[in-house]
């Protein structure tokens, strides 16, 4: 093979890698940037250089010839319209825009979302443990493409379960729990599942001043956190931590106000009664908008009897029996009231309830000013 030739073979390769290249950026790159455009680019300027240099004699009696001037005119053409493809592509990839032709406007962010995005000061890191093959797989991925169109502080990182087991026992990831990890600095939790309100309340929890932890109280016989057995609340400590909850313990005497990050208190199952200034420590907390779930087993003075007839809510002093069930001491509950504590999106309440050792709790009425009591969970009337 001559100079000449190689040179000819040199150029049809440089031809088609240019074009390669072209395409890999407007339509699968989307970025100059990308190795994979400009490697071929280069060794496309390359050949097409080779070529020219060892083919000047044949270029230059074709320059004479009389189709030199369609030639330029479709050269001239052809790099107008590879211009405009990549001003149009640099428009696409800088100032993204998407239009929302649903009635209800689906397809479009909440102004919440918006803000929140838009607010952002330092990056924001997305761990979604999903797989394509999951069904919720395009809809986060589309939704978080949303959310990456508004800010670019936002990383996303998709992790196929089976193929990352490594990091599935890091972050304790299971099949029924939240699979959306949100992390800023040393902040992390989960969206609960893989909706807008869930994204945005996550990157809203991590971002702003102090994160809220829910208190499990100690000191009067509790049930501990730590406690693995049947009466410990492990279990449920470990299933709130999945779900991307702080959990921490505090010592009520031990305090004249309850802490800044306090989110909820549980006082689970105590056997001696709280003291005066603490119950009034916790009826004060909670009356100021605080959360508190009380685990009174019966029988027991729990010392926030007062509290809870401020709240409205009546707690007896007995036991609740079924005389007819197979297990006595067991309440059943099958009637659940409307509100979302008892119906949440994916587990309506078609079980009933199991209550082993559980004393009755009921509406005083009339109820306190300001305040709306709900009987959650009832009994059938024979117990």
């Amino acid at each position: 093979m001559t100079l000449k030739q190689k040179g000819q073979a040199a150029g049809l390769f440089g031809a088609v890698a240019v074009f390669s290249a072209l395409f890999t950026w407007f339509f699968i790159a989307g970025r100059f940037a990308d190795p994979y455009v400009w490697v071929q680019l280069a060794l496309g300027v390359a050949g097409l250089t080779f070529y020219v240099a060892t083919n000047l004699d044949t270029l230059g009696r074709s320059v004479a010839g009389r189709g030199t001037f369609y030639g330029i005119v479709s050269g001239v053409s052809a790099v107008v319209v590879i211009a405009a493809l990549a001003g149009l592509n640099y428009i696409a990839v800088k100032k993204p825009r998407t239009w929302d032709l649903t009635k209800d406007k689906i397809y479009t962010l909440s102004d919440q979302t918006t803000s929140t995005l838009r607010n952002l000061k330092s990056d924001v890191q997305v761990l979604a443990f999903y797989g394509s093959t999951d069904p919720e797989f395009s809809e986060l991925d589309q939704r978080l493409k949303q959310y990456k169109a508004v800010t670019d502080k936002l990383k996303v990182e998709f992790l196929d379960p089976p193929r990352h087991v490594r990091e599935v026992k890091e972050y304790n990831i299971s099949q029924g729990g939240p699979r959306v990890i949100v992390k800023a600095g040393p902040k992390e939790t989960r969206a609960k599942d893989v909706t807008e309100e869930s994204l945005t309340n996550a990157i809203a929890e991590v971002t702003r001043g102090s994160a809220k932890k829910i208190y499990f109280s100690r000191g009067h016989g509790e049930h501990a956190i730590a406690d693995a057995s049947e009466r410990g609340m492990k279990l449920w400590v470990d299933g709130l931590k999945s779900e991307g909850f702080q959990v921490d313990e505090i010592e009520l005497a031990a305090n004249k106000e309850m802490p800044k990050d306090m989110q909820t208190l549980v006082i689970a199952g105590p056997v001696a009664a709280l003291s005066e200034g603490e119950a009034k420590l916790v009826q004060d907390w909670a009356g100021k908008g605080g959360k508190l779930v009380a685990l009174i087993d019966p029988g027991v003075h729990s010392g926030l009897e007062k509290a809870f007839a401020a709240f409205g809510a009546k707690v007896g002093n007995d036991e609740v029996i079924d005389t007819e069930s197979q297990q006595p001491q067991v309440a059943i509950a099958q009637d659940y009231a409307d509100h979302p504590i008892t119906a949440p999106r994916n587990s309506p309440f078609a079980l009933a309830g199991i209550f082993p050792l559980a004393r009755s709790v009921s509406k005083a009425e009339p109820a306190p000013s300001g305040w709306t009591v709900v009987e959650l969970a009832r009994t059938g009337s024979r117990a």
